[in-house]
């Protein structure tokens, strides 16, 4: 039986398109960035985190749980879509694909944190001008205790010792964690569907890879302003997201043709991108994928280890 707690940030029906099936299990090939190990495992046991979702204040707890669950059955039917006319579909599905991209582009770990450290600078910078001097502390806290008699007297010493000394952590609540998420995939499920969107198909059989981090927002080469984080929304930038191993969705605002197909220094490059955004975990269908250095193309999972 299913753990209930267990959510996958990156889901199973996804990670199955890149493993092999075993009845009705898949397994898949995965390398750990952090450890330089690489192993084959059933994608149940792996992009995932205990509570990831749950809500503490909500009538059910899961809703976030059921509401992706939904999200990802039906863009399983937009894949197998994909897969069998070689075309992005123009109904419900290429919605439901357009949520789903929306909704792994902020959902995993690594956005996730990157919110949190926002947050926690923002506190630090707040905190620091109000320890600046002693003076200002103590006018501070006069105006709090204007509306909180009960307001404990805070020695200014002790409060700068312990906030220099980094004696605390920042405790962000989940809910407001989740709904986040939530507010950042509606923005840019709203942006998405103004791109032009094509599909990229690997012309050698071991493909493409993906990660713990699969969506990848790029400049276009060379863009003026490529010094500068890329936005959803901006002009000039590139969504992509490989599908399967033979499959990448890729989006822009500059024309695109519909179907393209990648010889194998392409999927090579491209896999190379894709590992460059990982957060932790890569993962691939075959024995070995294809990758590029800049200089020649490797081939498998040891060589690039070695070279980490």
């Amino acid at each position: 039986m299913r753990d209930a707690r267990k959510h996958h940030y990156i889901p199973r029906s996804y990670l199955g398109n890149f493993g092999n099936s075993n009845g009705k299990v898949f397994r898949i090939n995965t390398i750990d960035i952090d450890n330089k190990n690489k192993f084959k495992t059933n994608v149940e046991n792996v992009a995932s985190e205990k509570d990831f979702y749950k809500l503490k204040t909500a009538d059910d707890p899961l809703v976030i749980e059921k509401f992706l669950s939904g999200i990802e059955g039906n863009t399983k039917r937009a894949i197998n879509y994909i897969e069998k006319y070689q075309e992005i579909p123009n109904d419900d599905l290429f919605d439901y694909m357009i949520n789903f991209i929306a909704c792994l582009a902020v959902r995993v770990p690594k956005k996730r944190n990157q919110t949190e450290k926002t947050i926690t600078d923002v506190y630090e910078r707040v905190m620091a001008l109000c320890l600046f001097d002693e003076k200002r502390w103590n006018t501070i806290i006069e105006r709090v205790k204007k509306d909180n008699e009960n307001l404990p007297n805070v020695d200014y010493k002790e409060v700068k010792k312990f906030f220099d000394e980094k004696r605390y952590k920042l405790d962000i609540s989940q809910d407001y964690l989740v709904g986040n998420f939530l507010k950042m995939a509606s923005t840019i499920c709203d942006l998405l569907p103004s791109r032009n969107w094509g599909l990229v198909q690997s012309e050698c059989p071991r493909g493409f890879i993906t990660s713990d981090n699969p969506v990848i927002l790029t400049w276009t080469k060379d863009h003026f302003m490529k010094n500068r984080p890329p936005g959803y929304g901006l002009l000039g930038t590139t969504v992509r997201l490989p599908i399967t191993p033979q499959f990448l969705l890729i989006g822009t605002y500059e024309p695109l043709k519909k179907l393209s197909i990648f010889n194998i220094k392409q999927v090579a490059a491209t896999n190379t991108l894709i590992k460059m955004y990982a957060d932790r975990y890569l993962f691939y269908s075959d024995r070995s994928y294809y990758w590029f250095d800049g200089d020649k193309v490797h081939d498998g999972p040891d060589a690039y280890l070695r070279e980490r």
